[in-house]
């Protein structure tokens, strides 16, 4: 509300009228952040909160944050307010877990779960519907399968035949549903919350390579400065790079490492023969932020096997005719007109993968999916997901954060990558350690 009627002033002191101009105005004594008062999937919308003494309503919704059992704030409460009017009714007392799953949710997992009955249903028919059409062909074909099998065929010719058309028909199906799925898409955000319709709900991370206090110095550079310095050339065309700066311009990529957080452990971990160790500090972004960047999956082309070299010889014969093409009537390269060739703006996205010439080897793990942007990524306070640091440096990463511009009301969680799920969950959603306990409704204890 404060940035929609006063965007670039100061909200504190304005006045607001509500119901008439005869009314003398209200004013503006605070600023809350943002906040759902609907249910989950509302954008922000302009709120305010108005004194009760003031503004009298005959009911009234009240909330109250402890730590106790529930049994015990009840009993309190009710105490509480029969002192004060033993006529005053409470009721409606709740946890917060159970309001947000009973009706902020309700919508959402109705339609969820009736869209699931139905795709359940719609998927049985299918097959039945497959099985009886491949019955019927198979039925009407007994003569010239028997023809064939007359000619010399193998049984295993003619399962090979019939399933092979099966299959054909599964594959046009699988194509036109999945057009079709990502074509409406746009209809089922409304039951989505915080992922994108086409997002597969794990996060982009990117790790600092420096060890000791100089890991810890370039995250906090990067988290001031609100951007990741492109500083490295990687691709097909990093040996072009490695001889031009124009074009180790076009070459030079932000890194990143596509992974559930949970699993981000393992992207720090020493690996022995690795060329690059990562350090247990960096940053996580979510994929469909990270697309909005630029920033895209890398293809990686098997080598590993004599004779796969023809997926990396029409790369290597087009990076060579680019360089042909673009040289002066001299015979001298020209590194400016070879950088803009197309087929350097694909090469930073191509990895070979596998032993090649000279005993080398690159990308030898596959278990990577990695992601690369071309140039420095920049980003905001709101875009990030989480920070990553040895949890003995998160005082100093949290007092930092409060010092940087831009990062007093969008703090992000500070997580360490070695943290189970439970333990990175908690740190985003603010919930103390000491409230994690496996076992749910124990004193002091939250079920997270």
């Amino acid at each position: 509300m404060a940035r929609r009627f006063w965007p670039k002033e100061d909200a504190i002191g304005k006045g607001v009228r509500l119901d008439s101009r005869d009314n003398p105005p209200l004013q503006v004594i605070g600023v809350a952040k943002d906040g759902k008062y609907r249910n989950y999937f509302e954008a922000p919308q302009p709120c305010l909160f108005l004194p009760w003494s003031q503004r009298y309503r005959g009911g009234m919704t009240m909330v109250l944050h402890t730590s106790a059992e529930v049994a015990t704030v009840t009993a309190a409460l009710r105490r509480e307010a029969a002192a004060l009017d033993p006529n005053l009714p409470l009721f409606g007392m709740k946890t917060m877990e159970e309001h947000i799953q009973g009706r902020a949710m309700m919508g959402p997992r109705l339609a969820a779960t009736l869209l699931s009955a139905f795709g359940l249903i719609g998927s049985l028919l299918a097959a039945v519907g497959l099985y009886g059409l491949m019955a019927y062909a198979v039925t009407h074909r007994t003569r010239e399968i028997g023809i064939r099998m007359a000619l010399g065929a193998r049984r295993r010719d003619v399962l090979k035949l019939v399933i092979g058309q099966g299959m054909w028909l599964v594959f046009v199906g699988l194509t036109i549903g999945l057009l079709a799925s990502l074509a409406i898409t746009r209809l089922m955000e409304s039951l989505l919350f915080g992922v994108s319709p086409t997002d597969l709900s794990t996060f982009v991370v990117h790790f600092t390579r420096d060890g000791g206090g100089t890991a810890r110095a370039n995250l906090l550079s990067i988290l001031e400065g609100q951007r990741i310095e492109a500083r490295h050339a990687h691709g097909m065309a990093k040996t072009l790079a490695e001889v031009f700066e124009d074009v180790a311009v076009t070459q030079r990529v932000v890194c990143f490492t596509e992974t559930p957080l949970e699993h981000a452990w393992m992207m720090c971990r020493p690996i022995e023969g690795r060329e690059v160790q990562l350090c247990n500090y960096g940053v996580a972004f979510t994929k469909s932020f990270a697309r909005r960047q630029g920033a895209n999956p890398v293809w990686y082309l098997d080598i590993s096997q004599r004779g796969r070299d023809w997926l990396t010889q029409p790369i290597e014969h087009l990076i060579t005719e680019a360089r042909t093409a673009t040289r002066t009537e001299d015979g001298c390269d020209d590194p400016c007109r070879l950088a803009r060739t197309p087929i350097l703006r694909l090469t930073p996205f191509l990895e070979q993968m596998g032993p090649i010439k000279g005993g080398m080897r690159r990308k030898e793990f596959w278990w990577e999916r990695e992601w690369r942007r071309v140039g420095d990524m920049t980003f905001s306070a709101q875009d990030l997901v989480v920070v990553f640091a040895p949890e003995q440096d998160h005082l100093i990463i949290q007092q930092s954060l409060e010092g940087f511009k831009d990062y007093s009301e969008a703090v992000p969680a500070v997580v360490d990558a070695q943290w189970g799920q439970e333990r990175m969950i908690a740190a985003m959603a603010a919930v103390p350690r000491e409230d994690l306990g496996p076992f749910p409704g124990s004193t002091g204890r939250r079920n997270l």
